[in-house]
């Protein structure tokens, strides 16, 4: 009788090889190759609308040499709040801040979220290109003293690569009056 079970067990296909999955915080790899411009701010968008944390830190660029230096300015109102804390940032900083907005314990996976990116202006000059962007988003993280909306604008600087991707070099924001912005929820997570 042993066999006849085992027999059966291998028939409904137990032990067959099954599909890949992605890794963890990629979300399905839905991450598009930014050769355009326009494609980083799409991916960030996905990237935050998805909770995916490896595809919000593929959008970043970082560089041995002080020219692709990634560097991010705080909202001036958040910069005086938080003297100092922006001073360092770099795409690690910002890897950790998504790990930890994303953290199921910060924001468990039947939380709401709302991203919208609204690109306004967009200049490319050869290697180098600038996009003005509108932001809203609603989170609905557990930490109380963090902000759940934010709005505001981003000011992109991007970079082209050798590989033909752009990506972002450095990122200026701004609150929309009356709201917190980026800068006030990355100082918080």
């Amino acid at each position: 009788m042993s066999i006849l079970g085992f027999v059966i067990l291998t028939g409904c296909e137990l032990f067959s090889t099954r599909s890949p999955e992605p890794p963890a915080g990629s979300n399905g790899g839905r991450w598009r190759f930014p050769s355009q411009p326009r494609l980083v701010v799409d991916n960030l968008s996905s990237a935050l609308g998805r909770r995916s944390s490896v595809d919000y830190a593929k959008s970043f660029i970082s560089g041995p040499d002080e020219a692709y230096q990634y560097q991010f300015t705080p909202d001036p109102q958040t910069a005086a709040d938080y003297p100092h804390f922006f001073d360092d940032w770099d795409v690690a900083q910002e890897q950790k801040f998504a790990q930890s907005l994303f953290n199921p314990g910060n924001f468990p996976l039947d939380s709401l979220i709302s991203v919208e990116m609204n690109i306004e202006r967009e200049v490319v000059i050869a290697d180098s290109a600038q996009i003005s962007a509108e932001y809203a988003l609603y989170i609905g993280h557990l930490r109380s003293a963090a902000p759940r909306e934010i709005a505001g604008r981003m000011e992109l600087h991007l970079r082209k690569v050798i590989d033909g991707g752009w990506y972002i070099l450095r990122w200026v924001d701004a609150r929309r009056a009356g709201h917190s912005c980026f800068s006030d929820l990355k100082a918080k997570f």
